[in-house]
Order: C-alpha cells, then structure tokens, then sequence
C-alpha cells in the first residue's frame, strides 16, 4: 500500500514538473465501433475497414475444420488521427471490446484469438472471454498518424464491439527536458499500474 501511494504520489508530482516550463500533457482518443458490414469511426463516420474475411466484419469465426486446415476468420482496420507535428508521446494504449458468442458445440465452448499491432509483426494470442483488454503501444507505430490492426480467430466465435486508442502526449517540452521526463514519466506510471497482464486472456474481462 505503501509503494502504490509513494508510486502515485511521484506521478502526481512529476505531471505538474513539465507544465512549469510551459509544456502542456494532452490526451488523444480515436473509436471505432464494428457493425456487421463495416468498422466506423465514430468522430466523422468515415469507415476505418481495410478488409475482411467471409461473414460478418464484427463476428469472427473460425470452425475446427478451418483451423486445422489453416484458414482463419480475421479483420482488419486502421486508426486514423492526427497529433501535433511537435507532440512528444508519453504512452498509448488500445483497448478492445468484445464479447463470447458461446456458440461452438466443441472443446467446451473455447474461443481463441489473436491481435496484430501495426506492421512490427508484434502479436498476441489468447483465449477469448467477454469483456476488454489493454494493449501497450509503441509510439513509434504512431508517427505516421495511422495504426493498423488486425484481429483474428484462431479456433472459435466471438464478437468484436468497440476499438478505442488512446495517446497521452506533451506539447511545447523542451527539447533537453524531454530527453529527461519522457524515459522518467514512463518508468513511474509503470510503477504506479498493478496486476499482471502477460498470459492474460485477449479480451479479459475488467473489473
């Protein structure tokens, strides 16, 4: 209890430090719901969809016949967002809303999937529950201003709802400043976050 309050009371303080030299901490949220037929940002409306397998955008399934023969149901999206030219991102982070259709008949209704970040190559796989589960972001997939994002069922049905990415960034730190806060800021809201999240489902569900 201890170390979580000496924690946050060291983010609390290090948050005010850069705004004293004139630095401001903004945060950018980017959302795009899935529907049958589409993946949409809810800002403008625009669609965010890059493609698709067969069926529903929002419903992935993939049955055991597939599985084994290699074919899996996956979509795939962009977000699409604009930050300062100047900006400094802290962290970022996305989080993704789904739920278990509970619709397979085999292996006790289990539903595995899988999340492709950007074009990195980096991946996660999990067993699918309802619920959302947070993703890290580097930021350095973010500097183009376009994330791309693909979701897939490794074996099972389930139901994507929601995407949300979130960008905590300065504006206006100086340069000598940054190369000091932004590693320092890191390191403390990490500090301060509880629970462990290696081995956790894809789409855990929150308290």
């Amino acid at each position: 209890m201890i170390s979580r309050f000496f924690g946050t009371t060291l983010v609390a303080l290090f948050l005010s430090w850069p705004t004293m030299s004139g630095a401001t901490l903004m945060t950018l949220t980017d959302r795009d719901l899935f529907t049958d037929d589409d993946v949409v940002d809810v800002e403008d409306g625009s669609s965010d969809l890059v493609s698709y397998g067969s069926g529903s955008v929002k419903e992935l399934d993939t049955s055991l016949q597939d599985a084994l023969n290699g074919d899996q149901d996956s979509v795939t999206w962009s977000h699409d967002f604009d930050l300062d030219p100047d900006a400094e991102i802290v962290e970022a982070s996305l989080t993704l809303y789904g739920y278990d259709d509970e619709g397979d008949a085999v292996l006790f209704d289990l539903e595995f999937g899988w999340l492709e970040v950007g074009d990195d190559g980096t991946l996660y796989m999990g067993e699918v529950d309802d619920g959302s589960y947070e993703f890290g972001i580097d930021g350095v997939l973010l500097e183009d201003g376009v994330l791309t994002l693909t979701v897939g069922s490794l074996f099972g049905d389930f139901t994507l709802t929601e995407s949300l990415l979130t960008i905590t960034y300065f504006v206006g730190l100086p340069g000598t400043l940054a190369l000091i806060a932004l590693p320092l800021f890191f390191l403390l809201r990490r500090h301060g976050r509880t629970g462990e999240r290696e081995g956790a489902p894809l789409l855990a569900r929150q308290p």
